[in-house]
Formats: structure tokens, sequence, C-alpha cells
């Protein structure tokens, strides 16, 4: 969180009610629109943190109610001396599987209470990693796991304690590993002292054979984990990979490099335990993300080993394309983007690996279109992968889309008529680059080319004379042949101009799409609960990016007040258009009908509804045309028996995209 959203959220704690955004607006001297992304941002560091009391209430605004304790947690103020313990106890059980009573007595002093305390911690903690934390009475503690999952929680213990681990060395300096050598000491010593410079020279001299370098992330912890590989399988403890089916996009780049990277750790530590370990390492490769190649004949090697993936990567970008209407396959670093990050998506989903994504929440409310546009690529995973995509993969994606449309806003383009002859045009026209550098001349004309300017693909035009004669459909900027101190401010004055439209354009852009999608049509369901039904599919929205999270809380406010039952087993329950990222509709239908109101009328088919009106005319005639739709389909008692009956997803998609 930033500093703002720290203030608010302490505000909130402070005052234990409900506040308005407005209020909160005007503290923080920000837009509603900057505090709704905000409270979401909040929430999102709530939910990292397993801490619920964020509640937010239409008309009322939002309120944090959570004990001290729990605030204290949040502040950062937690016990120094339990975070001690918590360090101590896992470091120990990571290093030696085990920590007896006796141990841990001789270093801490600990009432039954505050024990019980931290190992529940420390319990919950190893648990979602699928570790089992086991007390044995007079014993103490051992940890019983997998050695694929220890080697996973190991990383994650690391990363949240590595400047604990620092302090335990005396500072190390690399000499291959490209890390500060503060963060080198600190993997050095949680591997208990292996010089991991000799991870980081194979990893160098396989980088450099195939003319790759890995993300800064992904470089450190494939040095981190392939050194603890080595390590652990020293002390004999060999992993066994979990079973991951191949899918149609698996390459023979990742082989490569695996069979390269496993060489050069035999050569550098002396000894054949890198070859033991070839699967891990094999699979720790696939993980890691690219972040360049050296030059354009690596880049081509690597897509030749991955021809596949580079299809799906063209057919994921055409979709995402068809979606947002901006077409952009030409975007080559965004395509180099998506092809890197779509093989490391696969992979981690191939092995069940769930990749936490820190920047979900400010994804969410910075690109919430982009989210639902990302999601939508689950139909590629889905449908040829049979991977089933997490929103953090989502979030990932969503970034990349979210950043190659800010891109495409921003990048202006322009050509040049001017009537002075070719000298004078080519000085113009480096004149113009040496005070505009990020602007793309795409030709120099004269002014009796006025065809050729007409079809010239570019944003606008820059003219030594006027052009108002001439139906050109975009704007011209005037200016001297000479392009003296006014011209420039004249031409710095349209750039921003245009640069700010596009923005605008931007935060409003939506996927262009029918109000029914086939990933949110829900056939003959078995659902008893009328409130579980509505937060299920409430929290399907939100995550596919659709809504926000109050969104959920508008629905069920709603309802509370009046229920949404229409007759003959229908009901349509809605909320709040000011939630709504993008206008959608919920279809769902159920085996058994469920209690929707007071006087106990049923349910059986029922179409949850995220619209918001404020959307561009199409979008709003959609929606009108859905309700017209409604009134004729509830007259019509066959057609409704033939709805609720169906079970193929396409035969009710044709049906319900003719409303």
């Amino acid at each position: 969180m930033n500093e703002r959203q720290r203030r608010i959220l302490k505000t909130l704690y402070q005052t234990q009610t409900f506040m308005t955004y407005q209020r909160l607006a005007q503290m923080e001297d920000v837009s509603v629109k900057t505090v709704r992304n905000d409270i979401e941002a909040i929430r999102g560091f709530l939910a990292e943190r397993q801490t619920d009391g964020l509640e937010t209430k239409p008309g009322y605004g939002v309120m944090l109610s959570i004990s001290e304790e729990a605030w204290q947690h949040l502040g950062g103020e937690e016990n120094e001396e339990e975070k001690k313990i918590f360090f101590f106890i896992l470091r120990h059980l990571f290093r030696d599987d085990v920590l007896t009573a006796q141990r841990l007595s001789e270093q801490y002093y600990l009432g039954r209470s505050q024990l019980d305390k931290i190992l529940q911690k420390v319990s919950d903690w190893l648990e979602k990693r699928q570790i089992v934390l086991e007390r044995k009475k007079g014993k103490g503690l051992s940890i019983r796991y997998s050695e694929f999952h220890f080697r996973l929680a190991f990383w994650d213990f690391y990363t949240e304690f590595s400047a604990q681990y620092a302090d335990l060395m005396n500072q190390r300096e690399p000499r291959y590993a490209l890390l500060p050598a503060g963060e080198y000491t600190a993997i050095c010593a949680a591997l208990d002292g292996f010089e991991a410079d000799l991870t980081a020279q194979a990893m160098l001299d396989t980088e450099k054979e195939f003319g790759i370098r890995w993300n800064l992330y992904s470089g450190t912890q494939l040095l981190f984990l392939a050194s603890l590989g080595i390590v652990r399988a020293r002390k004999g403890h060999v992993v066994a990979m979990p079973k991951a089916e191949k899918t149609p996009v698996d390459g023979i780049s990742d082989e490569a490099m695996a069979k390269s990277l496993v060489q050069h750790l035999t050569e550098s530590i002396g000894d054949n335990i890198a070859s033991v370990e070839y699967d891990y390492m094999l699979f720790l490769i696939a993980i890691a993300e690219i972040q360049q190649f050296e030059d354009d004949a690596s880049r081509r090697n690597f897509e030749l080993q991955n021809t596949a993936l580079c299809r799906m990567t063209v057919r994921a970008v055409n979709l995402i394309s068809d979606i947002t209407g901006v077409s952009l396959l030409e975007d080559r670093f965004f395509v180099h983007l998506m092809m890197i990050q779509l093989k490391a998506s696969v992979a981690r989903l191939r092995f069940g690996i769930l990749f936490p994504n820190q920047l979900l929440p400010q994804i969410k409310a910075k690109y919430p279109n982009m989210m639902a546009t990302a999601q939508l690529l689950g139909n590629i995973f889905e449908n040829e992968l049979h991977l089933i995509i997490n929103e953090y993969e989502a979030g990932f994606i969503a970034l990349h889309i979210g950043g190659a449309l800010e891109r495409r806003m921003i990048s202006l383009s322009a050509c040049i008529v001017c009537e002075y002859g070719i000298g004078i045009s080519r000085i113009l026209e480096v004149k113009i680059a040496r005070n505009f550098p990020e602007l793309r001349i795409t030709n120099v004309f004269s002014v009796r080319e006025m065809q050729k300017i007409k079809s010239e693909p570019c944003d606008f035009i820059i003219s030594t004379i006027s052009l108002s004669a001439y139906q050109l459909q975009r704007d011209v900027v005037e200016v001297g042949h000479l392009l003296d101190e006014r011209d420039v401010d004249k031409l710095k004055r349209y750039i921003k101009t245009l640069r700010l439209s596009r923005k605008e354009t931007m935060r409003h852009l939506t996927p262009n799409a029918e109000l029914f999608r086939k990933e949110l049509l829900f056939l003959r369901c078995e659902i008893f609960s009328k409130e579980v039904l509505l937060k299920t599919l409430c929290k399907k929205l939100e995550n596919m990016g659709y809504v926000t999270a109050q969104f959920e809380a508008s629905v069920l406010e709603r309802e509370h007040s009046m229920a949404t039952d229409i007759g003959k087993g229908i009901a349509i329950p809605h909320g709040l258009g000011e939630y709504v990222n993008r206008s959608t509709a919920v279809f769902v239908s159920l085996k058994e009908p469920v209690v929707w109101n007071e006087n106990g009328d049923k349910v059986d088919m029922l179409f949850l509804l995220a619209f918001d009106f404020e959307e561009d005319e199409k979008v709003k005639e959609r929606i009108i045309g859905f309700y017209k739709s409604m009134v004729a389909f509830m007259e019509n008692e066959s057609e409704c028996e033939k709805l609720r009956k169906m079970t193929k997803e396409e035969e009710v998609l044709k049906i319900l995209r003719l409303w």
C-alpha cells in the first residue's frame, strides 16, 4: 500500500464507523474514484493477511471493524519478540526438519499461551504450503512434507525473512551473482554457507549460450532453488517431481536450457549431484521468465524451439485485439512479453503452482476491463491446454495488456506537408525530431501529393501551409517552415491535449463483447441457498474483473429490501451500476428450486445483472434490448421451460444472444 492508503486505513480504524467515499476524498484531496481504488487496494492488503473487517454499504460508505490485536499486526507493530521466535522455529525446521523442546526452551522462555499462539501461526503458514507441523510431547516439533513442496516453501520463507538471514553471516561479495552483497549473503546464510556463486556462474554460462537474460525475480528464484536442490541432494533429499501432463505448447527450449544448466553446474560444483536433479532443474527453467534476448538471432532460435507457443501467442494477441478493438499484433514488444508470460503461466499451472501476484489488488483497480479480457483468454487455456487459469496469472496478463494499451494510447505519429522543396522539408523534419524525439514522422509530402496525404496512416498532420480546403478527417497543426519557439509551443500543447484525450479513452475502454458469455452460464446447478448462490456468482464476476468488490454488498442489500423474483420461478438480482466495470449478465438454472422471499416463493432460473447505463450507446441498447426480451420471454411458458431444462451451453448462448 502507498502512504495515502495507509492513512485511509488508519482513519477507518480510528473512527470505527461508516465514512462516505466523498468524505475520505475531501480529507485526502483526491477524487472519489481514487478513493474507491484505494479501498480496493486496502481490501487486497487485508485479504493477504487473512483479516476481515472491511465493510461497504451502499449509501453509507465504508467501515473497518477489527480488534486492537489485529490492528497491531496489520500496522507492522507485531510483537518483535514473537517475530523472532517465528523465524527461529521455522529456520530450524527448514534446516534440520526438527526442533526439540529443549532447544526452543534454551533460546526462549515462553508461557503456554504465547507458545500456542506462535505455533498456530507457524502451523497455518506451513499448511498453506502443504507442509504439516507435528508436535510430540516431550520431543518438540517436526515437519512432514514432500521434497518438492518443502523447497518451494523454503523459497517463500527466505523471501519473507531475507533480512534476518543476512544478519546471520559476515557479508560475502558475489563474483557472478548479479545481486547486492547483502542479498547474496542472505542466500548463502539460508543455504548453510553454500557458495551460491557456483550456481550463478553456471546460470550466466547458460544465459550466454542461449542469448537470454532472466528477469531479476526469476533469476534470484532460480539461483536460490537450484542451489537449494544441490544442498538438499547432498544430504540425500532427492526430489520426486509431481506428475504434470505435457501440453501442446511445450517446446524444446526448456529441455535444452536445463541440460546446459546441469552441465555447467556439474562443472562448477565438481560433482554429479546436478544430474540427479535434472527433472527439478527442468521445472525451474520452465517457470523462469526471460526478460530479454541479447539479439534477434537468439530470439528467432527460441521461437523455432517453441513454434506451438508462438502460434498460441498470436491467437491470444488476436483475441485481445478483437475484444479491446485495438490492434496489438504489430506491437512486437507486447507480443514478446505475452509469449514469455504465457510460457511461464502454462508451466506454473501444469505443476499446480499458485504464484502469488502481489500487484493483483492494484491491477484490478487500475485495469478492471483488462482483467476481464485476460479471463477470457481462459478459453484458450481450457480448450487447448486443459488448464484452468487462476486470477493471479490473469492479473499478470492483464498488466501486460494494460501496459500495451497505454503505450498505444500515448504513442503518436505525424506526417509533414511542406511547400518549400525537399531541402527545407528535411530540415523541418530534423528540427521536429530534435524537439519531439517520441513523435514518429511517417513521411514528408509536398502539397501536390494530396492523395497520398489522405491515405497516409498517421495521427495528425504538421503543415507549413493551410490545408483547410481539403477534407483530411485528421487534425492539422500549422507551423512555420523554420519551426520557431512559438511553433514548438503550439505542437507541445496539441500533443499534450491529444495524449490526455487518449488516456481518457483508455480509462473507458471496454472489451467489445455481448452481455452473455459462455463462462458466465451455469446450467442445472446444485445449490440450495439463495445467499450462497448470490455470493458465489458475485465473487465470480469480481474475480473476472466485471465488477468491484462492493457489487456483492449492493446485490445483497437490494435483496434484503426487496426480493427480485419476478414470477414463474425466475429472478433478476442486480447491483448498483457504480460498482460495474463492464456490463454483463450471468445466467443460472438450478436442478432444485431455492426459496427466494419471505413468502416462500421459489426460484430455479435467474439472471444476475451487472449493468451500467453510463457505458456507451451500444451497451445501453443491449441492456434495453435485454429487458424488452425478458418481458416477451416471460409471456412464453414453453420457451421458459425449454431454457430451464437445457444442458448445453452453446444452445443456451445462441438463444440469449438473440435477446
